[in-house]
């Protein structure tokens, strides 16, 4: 039971109410043909049941291929026909007009606006025609073909078309409005959960990286790096809030404003010159990129500066024939090759770690200072 109940609540309006009309189909005209078998009315009793066959069959075709504009058009046809047979057999009695009246609603609950106006009107119009032909042909006395019941017929179609216009601008529009905000809340609830799970991850790799060196470093110096990693790590949601929410922020402000954030750790004077192209990632590169240049830029500012010399930071970063080429450059005290490509300290194995995992490759250079070359796959880019 509770499975079922589970079923119909996950189901979206219309294809919830296609159910509930094609089992009260069924089920309305099983009850009907067994009471007009009880009662030997045997050609009603043959209409109910051939609608009961083929309702069932285009249940089963629309649970099977989910293909709501086919079952409700089928079932919309065979109720047409079925009413207006009964109304023949009836020999066109006023009380036989009041399903054929009402059954466009099957339509304007289950298909689009322009579908159920069409259905509609091709409803109405194989009633009016056989109607006239029953009145003028076969010159049948109904009546429902008084001038006063034939007005407020058409009198209760027009309402019921009118009903079907303002359920579709209204109540449809505001339910779909509805429905696609909740969708992407519940988008924006499992971005938010998958941002954390990953943050919470590498900052849980930080640590396990230092456990092993706890009796290297100083505890105070220490926790002073892995604080300053944690806040790099929230810069980019901070910037991404900022900006509305949105995944398309330039790579280009991204990295101005966290250096900005970087640099204002340090009371060195410090120059930055950056030549980035206009490029765009999704948050986690985004992230990922961004605790490279942490790093990078915090090992410049504890080993590479002296306060006396006019300090510099240069960063590249351009798209080139399928690959992106970064360079990042300081004029400071430079560093070994072999010391830097030897190094294990955690900012180095993160540096590496991180390129490996974007699919990247490193290099390291000491030319004038200290230089690192990082190549990229462009499949990184938004809409590649």
């Amino acid at each position: 039971m509770f499975t079922v109940v589970k079923y119909f609540k996950s189901l979206p309006l219309k294809e919830l109410l296609a159910h509930l009309l094609f089992s009260f189909a069924v089920v309305l005209n099983a009850i009907s043909a067994l009471f007009d078998l009880t009662y030997e009315r045997y050609s009603f009793a043959i209409v109910q049941s051939s609608a009961v066959v083929i309702n069932s069959l285009l249940l089963v075709h629309y649970l099977k291929y989910r293909n709501l504009r086919f079952a409700t058009f089928g079932l919309s046809i065979v109720y047409s026909v079925e009413m207006q047979l009964i109304m023949y057999f009836e020999e066109f009695a006023l009380y036989s007009y009041f399903f054929p009246l009402f059954l466009p609603l099957i339509a304007y609950l289950t298909l689009s606006l322009k579908e159920s106006t069409i259905m509609t009107l091709l409803h109405y119009t194989s009633v009016i025609i056989l109607s006239l032909y029953a009145y003028f042909v076969w010159q049948v006395e109904s009546e429902m073909f008084q001038a006063s019941v034939v007005y407020g017929y058409m009198l209760s179609a027009c309402f019921i078309i009118l009903f079907g216009l303002f359920y579709h601008l209204t109540i449809v529009d505001a339910y779909y409005k509805l429905f696609e905000n909740n969708l992407k809340h519940e988008l924006a609830l499992g971005e938010i959960h998958h941002r954390l799970r990953n943050n919470l991850s590498l900052i849980s790799s930080m640590f396990g990286m230092q456990m092993h060196r706890h009796d290297k470093e100083d505890i105070q110096s220490l926790i002073d790096k892995n604080r300053t990693r944690i806040e790099t790590i929230a810069s980019i949601q901070d910037t991404l809030y900022r900006e509305g929410q949105k995944e398309e922020i330039t790579f280009e402000r991204y990295i101005d404003e966290l250096i900005d954030h970087l640099l204002s750790l340090s009371e060195l004077p410090i120059k930055v010159k950056m030549k980035i192209d206009k490029l765009y990632f999704n948050a986690q590169v985004m992230q990922q990129l961004g605790s490279i240049i942490h790093e990078l830029v915090t090992n410049s500012l504890k080993y590479a500066f002296d306060p006396k010399n006019n300090n510099m930071i240069e960063l590249t970063f351009h798209l080139k024939e399928d690959k992106l080429y970064f360079t990042y450059r300081d004029n400071g005290k430079g560093c070994e090759r072999e010391k830097l490509d030897q190094s294990h300290s955690l900012g180095s194995e993160l540096i590496k770690l991180t390129v490996k995992e974007l699919g990247g490759e490193i290099s390291f250079e000491n030319n004038g200072g200290f230089i690192c070359h990082i190549t990229l796959p462009s499949s990184h880019l938004l809409g590649s």
